[in-house]
């Protein structure tokens, strides 16, 4: 069947038990975060943006037997979203390069008295409320001077990870798969507390290796690339079991799969 690679973990945590779903190495998807969505992609996951679409929008991808990821921003601040202005001046840093309407937010004392704690906490009950049957944190690496500017903050590996692994325990305790976006330098050290990964451009930059742990666990490696052609990155995509396709940088409804 279509679906045979979808299975659904059970953690029992004391006296109740909670569920969230898991997808397996090669499930197949679409990345769609522009609006209005195309529904009718012939994949198993739809990975959508979570403010800009409606619970009905949900239902309908799984009354069309389709998994539902919903990306959220949980390491910047975007200047247009609903909540925006719940966000206080002292958790924002840096502008992110490429992207003038984000800056970076402080990740640190998420587990204890950060601000931006009761923030994020309600983005993923909105998610939940919504159906979404995962999430896709974005920004996971404030970290990572090598991979981007400096956050405007002195993140340190740690609290990344501690950060990181915050993220998993609220979107989990909702019942709700979580990936890992990006963030490759932490794989080795997260790839046990994530369900999946998303990653742009692996091949083209020569970074998938990072992520070959998510496949030897049977995670998925959800992977887009968007200036190289399908004969340059599906050979070595489709060898090592990535879930790779072509989109456009706007991210609609334009895909091309490696298969």
């Amino acid at each position: 069947m279509q679906f045979s690679n979808i299975v659904t973990i059970l953690v029992f945590a004391g006296a109740g038990a909670k569920a969230w779903y898991q997808p397996t190495a090669g499930t197949t998807w679409d990345w769609q975060l522009q609006v209005p969505i195309n529904p009718t992609a012939a994949v198993q996951v739809y990975d959508i943006d979570m403010f800009d679409n409606t619970a009905a929008v949900v239902t309908d991808l799984h009354n069309r037997g389709k998994k539902v990821i919903c990306y959220i921003d949980v390491g910047s601040w975007e200047n247009y979203r609903s909540d925006a202005s719940k966000f206080p001046a002292s958790l924002l840093g840096a502008k992110c390069n490429g992207f003038p309407d984000e800056r970076w937010l402080d990740i640190r004392n998420i587990t204890t008295t950060s601000p931006l704690k009761p923030l994020l906490i309600a983005r993923f009950q909105q998610a939940k409320a919504k159906g979404c049957n995962g999430v896709e944190p974005d920004n996971m690496d404030g970290y990572d001077k090598t991979a981007h500017e400096s956050s405007g903050f002195p993140l340190t590996y740690n609290d990344q990870i501690v950060f990181n692994c915050w993220v998993v325990d609220q979107v989990h305790g909702l019942g709700m798969a979580v990936g890992l976006k990006n963030d490759i330098n932490q794989v080795k050290d997260l790839v046990g507390n994530f369900d999946f990964a998303v990653s742009e451009q692996s091949f083209q930059y020569g970074e998938y290796s990072f992520l070959v742990p998510f496949i030897q666990a049977n995670k998925p490696v959800f992977e887009a690339e968007y200036s190289w052609k399908l004969t340059q990155f599906c050979p070595q995509a489709i060898k090592l079991n990535f879930s790779s396709i072509r989109k456009k940088n706007a991210l609609d409804s334009y895909r091309e799969a490696c298969r």
